[in-house]
């Protein structure tokens, strides 16, 4: 919209349940030509990231691990957070996960998307190739497939994709060319 009312009217109204995409909406707003569109928008964003952290304060206090977890989680996934302080994070995240008693948290599944996060490629290839050797999940085969399609691991690819073929993985789109069915 050209329009500086309807801007602020959408920015003010935008409740999305993900944080990710209220930041997402709210720094597209940053580079606004308007300076009132640009001010609300940078301090909601303040205001996203003093509430997360008054969150992470509180339940570091409380000891609540698992909540804590999920805090450290949304605030990593949030778009707020670059490069070192996203990176102290991500080794928070990891301890925590690492250190959590309860089983309401699929360790594992945590593991994968935060070795994801991190760039811990030899950790989430580890996991998922356990994860493969026990279960044969075709999602878990899929991103194994994704992961060694990116790596541009052609050659492991190719053989996974052969010892599975019975269970109909998706090619990712710039492979098909290669494989014949």
């Amino acid at each position: 919209s050209d329009s500086t009312d309807e801007k602020k009217k959408f920015l003010f109204s935008f409740q999305p349940k993900e944080i990710k995409l209220k930041v997402k909406i709210l720094k597209k707003a940053l580079l606004d030509k308007n300076i009132d569109v640009i001010h609300y928008a940078a301090t909601e964003l303040n205001k996203i990231e003093t509430e997360l952290q008054n969150k992470i304060n509180i339940l570091e206090k409380k000891e609540d691990k698992e909540e804590l977890y999920k805090t450290y989680k949304t605030y990593i996934n949030s778009g707020l957070l670059y490069d070192s302080i996203l990176e102290f994070y991500l080794k928070k995240a990891f301890e925590l996960l690492r250190n959590l008693d309860k089983n309401t948290i699929d360790k594992e599944e945590e593991l994968l998307s935060l070795c994801k996060l991190s760039d811990e490629k030899e950790e989430y290839e580890n996991i998922i190739k356990k994860r493969i050797r026990k279960k044969e999940e075709k999602k878990d085969i899929q991103d194994y497939c994704h992961f060694l399609y990116q790596e541009n691991r052609f050659e492991d690819l190719l053989e996974i994709f052969k010892k599975y073929k019975s269970k109909n993985i998706d090619i990712p789109y710039g492979f098909k060319q290669y494989i014949k069915e």
